[in-house]
């Protein structure tokens, strides 16, 4: 599992508002960095998952490649309505926008390690 952003700075750790809502849920981001989304690691990559719908399009345009790999990380949520599946950027929000990205994104991952286990 990998992470890497449309338009990351490389090198650059979590931001402090990430940082402290997955702490809270007892998670640990100390040793993340940003890093680019390059043509080798869409290539190398079985799955790919965006969380907004803005970032899953251009990953398309610019990787027609990606293809039917390519997923919305809350289409992966059976809770989460079919118009309501983009998890925002909460980059200059307050506290309370880090928690629900967090917890979009805690609610997507059983469906998505579901999915993961299908592959071969």
């Amino acid at each position: 599992i990998a992470s890497a952003g449309l338009c990351a700075i490389p090198g650059l750790p979590a931001s402090g508002g990430a940082v402290a809502a997955l702490r809270d849920a007892g998670g640990d981001l100390s040793a993340h960095r940003s890093r680019l989304l390059t043509p080798a690691l869409v290539r190398q990559a079985a799955v790919i998952v965006a969380l907004a719908s803005t970032h899953r399009d251009q990953i398309r345009e610019n990787h027609p490649d990606a293809g039917q790999r390519l997923f919305l990380l809350r289409s992966f949520d059976a809770a989460a309505a079919v118009h309501d599946r983009d998890i925002d950027d909460p980059v200059g929000a307050g506290a309370a926008a880090y928690r629900l990205c967090r917890e979009r994104i805690t609610a997507a991952i059983p469906g998505l390690v579901e999915f993961l286990t299908t592959l071969s």
